[in-house]
């Protein structure tokens, strides 16, 4: 044997053995980041989106994440279905088209998650279904002020790890409407008298978004149903027009969830707002309605191709304080995934998988050259 027949062995041996060992991809749950916003921008947005991209990636199970800030991207054919969830991160103004706003209907119609974080409520004040869904539609806020939340539920996710009242600075946002007529449970008020509100009165407050304070709360189905004999105001009911022509929205049997914090930095780098964050996010991905959530999902789910009953090749640490410090490396890019997610979006909007199946591609290509120049040895 010459030697370079016997090296070009050796190397296909050696090519042979690492792609033997190279793992499988995990299917993992997957996350949609959108942050488009038409009216008033928070200056927080890009901390925001980075904390929860580094709070995914240090999930366990770990949760891939897209992130969006174009409306075109909603109008694509069927590509809300890959997502689990959907979380509007201070979206404002009229953040999609009509056409995107039908495919986000349709998501929460056929069970999608969606979260809304801090001005996800001052949005889509056209579509009325979104009002339901959020819970209700921003009124005011006062001056940004230190204030005394009661944590009114503290065995949900979002909320297990407060004591019974939480001390923040933020923003105290108002509604136009009283949340928990639309079925909506809370997990966090505020006690209005810690904290100086000269706009309106407590009575005024009440009588327009209920008593207490709703600050945080979640639903589990119905996400879009009405009573078209029951009026609730504040601009989320459907009109006659959009239930004659069947766009007024109806059913979603997935979850949701809302948060009214979340204006500042330092509230997104601080650890306890962070759990608050991704324990509403382990329950909506744990929404059993989703494609994800079982071996054998209902026809037309909607979720992720992550398989519940799959034995992992690796693991992840929970996240944790340290584990959510924000990567300064990291970018973002309008309309394309995020640094940390697995999936990358191709010309025509789908989702590819990246990672060990490329290297393993790539591998058995290499693996094929060689051969061919063995033989022509």
């Amino acid at each position: 044997m010459t030697p370079t027949r016997k090296a070009v062995l050796l190397t296909c041996a050696a090519l042979a053995l690492v792609l033997s060992a190279a793992p499988s991809v995990e299917a993992r749950k997957k996350m949609l980041i959108y942050t488009y916003t038409q009216g008033f921008h928070h200056y927080s947005i890009p901390t925001a989106t980075k904390a929860v991209q580094q709070l995914a990636k240090t999930a366990n199970p770990p949760i891939d994440t897209v992130h969006s800030d174009d409306p075109r991207d909603f109008e694509r054919d069927n590509w809300l279905s890959q997502f689990d969830m959907l979380m509007f991160i201070s979206v404002s103004g009229k953040a999609l088209s009509p056409d995107g706003a039908e495919a986000m209907r349709k998501y929460i119609e056929a069970g999608g998650g969606y979260m809304g974080v801090h001005e996800a409520c001052d949005a889509l004040y056209e579509q009325h279904w979104y009002g339901r869904l959020v819970g209700a539609y921003f009124n005011y806020h006062p001056q940004i002020t230190h204030a005394t939340l009661d944590i009114v539920n503290r065995t949900h996710p979002s909320t297990q790890h407060l004591n019974a009242t939480w001390r923040v600075y933020d923003e105290m946002y108002n509604f136009n409407s009283n949340p928990s007529k639309w079925g909506k449970q809370y997990v966090i008020t505020a006690d209005e008298s810690s904290y100086a509100d000269p706009v309106e009165t407590v009575k005024q407050r009440a009588s327009e978004q209920g008593s207490p304070h709703p600050i945080a709360w979640w639903k589990e189905g119905d996400q879009l149903t009405y009573n078209p004999h029951v009026k609730v105001g504040g601009g989320t009911d459907p009109t006659k027009q959009e239930i004659r022509s069947g766009t007024a929205g109806t059913g979603g049997a997935g979850r949701s969830f809302y948060t009214a914090l979340g204006h500042t930095n330092a509230m997104w780098n601080d650890p306890v707002f962070q759990q608050h964050i991704m324990g509403a996010v382990s329950w909506l991905m744990d929404s059993p309605v989703l494609k994800s959530s079982s071996p054998n999902p209902a026809a037309g789910a909607v979720g992720s191709d992550y398989d519940p009953t799959a034995v992992p090749t690796s693991t992840a640490t929970s996240p944790s304080a340290s584990a959510a410090a924000l990567d300064p490396f990291s970018t973002l890019v309008s309309g394309t995934p995020v640094p940390y997610s697995k999936s990358a979006l191709s010309k025509n909007g789908a989702v590819s998988s990246l990672g060990a199946s490329s290297l393993a591609t790539c591998i058995a290509a290499v693996l094929a050259s060689l051969l061919l120049s063995l033989a022509s040895l």
